[in-house]
C-alpha cells in the first residue's frame, strides 16, 4: 500500500476486513470447530478486536468520499473492432 494519511487508514481497514474472515476460517479448521470472536491485543482498535461486531458498542463512522472514477461510455470503430473513445491504438 503506497498511500498516506486518511487514504492509508481506509485502505488498511478495508484490507483487515477482507482478511479477517480467512483468519477466522483458518482458526476454525485448525482447532476443529472453534471460531474466534475477539482479539485481545494492545494497540488494536476496539472495532478490530471485536471480530464479528457483536460484543462491543460500535460507533458508525461517517461515509467517506469515494475515489473519482472517470466513466467512458462512447465507443468508436477501429478496423471493425469496437474500442472506447479514450483508448489509444498503438501500431506495432
Amino acid at each position: 500500500m503506497f498511500l498516506e494519511g486518511d487514504n492509508w487508514t481506509s485502505s488498511c481497514e478495508n484490507a483487515y476486513s477482507d482478511a479477517v474472515v480467512f483468519f477466522a476460517l483458518g482458526i476454525e479448521k485448525i482447532t476443529g470447530g472453534f471460531v474466534p470472536t475477539f482479539i485481545d491485543a494492545d494497540g488494536l482498535p476496539n472495532e478490530r478486536k471485536d471480530i464479528w461486531g457483536d460484543l462491543l458498542k460500535h460507533e458508525e463512522k461517517p461515509k467517506s468520499k469515494p475515489f473519482p472514477v472517470k466513466v467512458v461510455s462512447a465507443k468508436q470503430d477501429f478496423d471493425g473492432v469496437q474500442v472506447y473513445s479514450r483508448s489509444a491504438v498503438v501500431e506495432a
